[in-house]
C-alpha cells in the first residue's frame, strides 16, 4: 500500500479508471440500444473487475432475505475476486432473516407504520470490525 494515498484514493482511482474505460467503450460502440437505461452504464458495470484490484481490508455484509442482492451468489462472487486479488484481509458476515439494509426482514418490506429493527448485534459486529482496522 503506497504511503501517498490512502485506501480511499486507491479505490476512487480505480473506480474511475473503469469509468473511463467504459466511456471509452461506450464510444466506440456504434450499437444503440432501444432501451435507456434509469443509471447510465450500470447495465455494462462489472463490479467483478473492480473487486479484483482491491487489496486493502474488506468487510462484506448482506442479508439472507436481500431481495435486491442474492447474498450466497454474491459472497461466493467477491470471495473469489479478492482471492485473485491476493487480499488476505476480508471479513465476510451474511445475517440470517435480514433484508438489505441488514434490518430484520417483514412480509411488508415498506414502512407501515413501525420502524424496522436492526439484525442483532449488526451494529455492534460492524463498528467493531472498523474499531480493528482503522487506525
Amino acid at each position: 500500500l503506497s504511503k501517498s494515498k490512502v485506501p480511499t484514493d486507491i479505490i476512487n482511482d480505480i473506480v474511475n479508471d473503469h469509468i473511463k474505460n467504459h466511456e471509452i467503450r461506450k464510444l466506440e460502440t456504434t450499437r444503440q440500444s432501444d432501451k435507456k437505461e434509469s443509471i447510465p452504464g450500470f447495465s455494462s458495470f462489472d463490479p467483478i473487475s473492480i473487486w479484483q484490484k482491491i487489496k486493502i481490508p474488506v468487510l462484506a455484509v448482506w442479508g439472507s432475505d436481500d431481495r435486491l442482492v442474492p447474498a450466497l451468489k454474491s459472497r461466493e462472487l467477491i470471495e473469489e475476486a479478492l482471492n485473485k486479488a491476493g487480499n488476505r484481509d476480508v471479513t465476510i458476515k451474511i445475517y440470517e432473516g435480514a433484508n438489505h439494509s441488514i434490518r430484520i426482514s417483514s412480509d411488508k418490506e415498506k414502512f407501515n407504520g413501525q420502524w424496522q429493527l436492526m439484525t442483532s448485534g449488526s451494529q455492534e459486529f460492524i463498528v467493531n470490525w472498523a474499531k480493528e482496522h482503522v487506525k
